[in-house]
């Protein structure tokens, strides 16, 4: 992985995570301003009560004039109480913006979060997977291939590693254009991903060349039983556009630790065996035909 790759997967997730605590403060906030608004609701309702008892102090004072100071001490008890409520309503007005905006904002928080995310995965996806097959990339194969050297040296398991090329692939690339053989590189890669069990690994190394690490690949008539299908499934015919194109592949094989016990040494054993498979392969034109 590159390390443009590596600052651009840190910085998504630097971004992620600065999106995650401002959604948090975001919501302590909110939590915050809803219990304000519950006290000052709780204070309205209190102040109602003492207010509907000055009602009654005033009703008592009109049908006894003679007590004109508690009248006017009532009086004053009301006007201070009724300013208090415009105060609190007011209070509450405010609030009540408040949580309005902030629950506005929240849903951007959450959005952005969402998308920070998303972006996130994809950036980590396009950095371990080859961007015109889906298969892993080098990067990806390099890591498993280390991953079962250590399991295998350490538990006495044997491995093989796949090459392969395409034989004539740049003719089907000058005689019927580079989408033409993009398609064929994709229904390759899949045919060799539909050939190998889940815990094998199918890449895409580079061009026309790919990579394929069975894990447990059996005896060796096994191993070269399933070299036989993989050569067979990939020669098979296949539809580009309105033509029918065959390709051969040119496979070499390496196994651990008969070939090598390091990476290098695998890789580099295959690849001479591929290409030695391929001088024993006359190189033909691909068969065309209409599609059916």
């Amino acid at each position: 992985m590159s390390a443009v790759d590596s600052r651009k997967i840190r910085s998504r997730i630097a971004s992620e995570h600065s999106a995650t605590g401002n959604l948090t403060s975001q919501a302590v906030s909110l939590a915050l301003a809803l219990k304000h608004n519950e006290d000052v609701r709780n204070k309205l309702e209190r102040w109602t009560d003492e207010l509907a008892a000055i009602n009654e102090l005033l009703l008592g004072i009109v049908a006894s004039p003679s007590l004109s100071n508690s009248l006017e001490c009532a009086i004053d008890r009301c006007d201070a109480l009724e300013s208090t409520i415009q105060e609190s309503a007011d209070s509450l007005a405010t609030v009540n913006v408040g949580l309005t905006e902030g629950i506005t904002e929240g849903k951007k928080l959450a959005l952005k979060l969402q998308r920070s995310h998303t972006q996130g995965k994809k950036v980590r996806q396009e950095a371990l997977l080859d961007p015109l097959t889906s298969l892993p990339n080098r990067q990806v194969f390099d890591d498993r291939l280390k991953l079962a050297l250590a399991q295998a040296a350490r538990h006495g398991r044997r491995f093989a590693v796949m090459f392969i090329d395409l034989d004539g692939f740049k003719r089907i690339n000058d005689t019927y254009g580079h989408e033409a053989g993009d398609d064929v590189l994709r229904q390759v890669a899949q045919r060799l991903q539909a050939s190998v069990r889940a815990e094998d690994t199918v890449s895409r190394r580079s061009g026309d060349e790919f990579l394929c690490l069975i894990v447990e690949p059996g005896s060796q008539r096994a191993l070269a039983a399933f070299v036989a299908r993989i050569f067979a499934r990939v020669c098979e015919a296949m539809e580009v556009d309105s033509l029918r194109l065959t390709i051969e592949p040119s496979i070499g094989v390496a196994v651990y630790p008969d070939n090598g016990r390091s990476a290098e040494a695998l890789l580099l054993h295959a690849d001479t065996a591929m290409y030695s498979a391929k001088r024993r392969i006359s190189t033909a034109a691909p068969a065309t035909h209409p599609a059916a």
